[in-house]
């Protein structure tokens, strides 16, 4: 994921601010030769500004609450757009119950290492919910070797030889090719050819530019999102949230 410098970032805000705070002082009439500031109104600006210098800090705060607002909102728009190719288990491993009333989406690269820290915690919530789906969404985007470990999980389809698969890949020290063949019941998928998954990969990467995933892992779950990964708790928190609004909006319509 791209990471962002947050003092770069504050000074381009302020910046945009001062703008901002600047431009009433030009005339909408003014020519580009006459167009100067009004030196009484710079200087109000000015002593307002060192007078209550939080003014800038609680306007900057104000914006980024705006802003967050609106990503969530189109988040959320996005999300329900994609809803039926994020549910389905095409181009996925399905875990927990495949008829569950709450499904959680997780995008995964097998060579990403929070990924693999993430699993023993997907694992327990599975455990932990007898009512949940879990719909692992493969998305290689670390190499060749992630590409070839993504297709043999999906060439491996669905049910408990796929799951027992996709946990020996999150686990696998070493995923060159070599070594993938050598898994239980990968030679047999090997010899039969993985390119037929491809086209359900890069489906995979077509949704994720869609919900502005840009790594992994990511996961959804309801009108939930989080790029990057997070506590087991949390999201814990999201599927009992999903589970209640599914139940109000299930009351309503009866």
């Amino acid at each position: 994921m791209t990471a962002t410098n947050p003092s770069l970032s504050s000074t381009v805000r302020c910046a945009a601010l001062a703008i901002a705070l600047v431009a009433p002082i030009f005339s909408p009439f003014a020519t580009a030769q006459s167009a100067l500031p009004d030196p009484a109104v710079m200087a109000a600006v000015e002593a307002v500004l060192k007078a209550k210098p939080e003014l800038v800090r609680d306007a900057l705060a104000a914006l980024e609450r705006r802003e967050q607002d609106e990503q969530a909102l189109r988040d959320r728009q996005a999300m329900t757009a994609a809803q039926p190719e994020l549910v389905s288990a095409d181009g996925a491993t399905v875990l927990g119950n495949p008829q569950g009333d709450v499904t959680l989406v997780e995008f995964i690269d097998y060579r990403c290492g929070y990924c693999r820290k993430m699993a023993p915690g997907i694992d327990q919530l599975v455990a932990a919910d007898p009512k949940l789906r879990v719909v692992v969404k493969h998305l290689p985007v670390l190499g060749p070797e992630s590409m070839v470990a993504a297709q043999l999980a999906l060439a491996a389809g669905q049910g408990p030889a796929a799951q027992t698969l996709h946990q020996a890949l999150l686990a696998a020290p070493d995923l060159a090719e070599a070594a993938l063949r050598a898994m239980p019941g990968a030679k047999v998928l090997f010899d039969a050819g993985l390119g037929k998954t491809t086209p359900m990969l890069a489906k995979n990467q077509a949704l994720a530019d869609q919900l502005r995933i840009q790594g992994t892992p990511a996961l959804i779950v309801g009108d939930f999102i989080f790029r990057g990964a997070v506590d087991p708790s949390q999201l814990a928190a999201a599927i009992q949230a999903t589970r209640e609004s599914q139940k109000k909006t299930a009351a309503t319509k009866s």
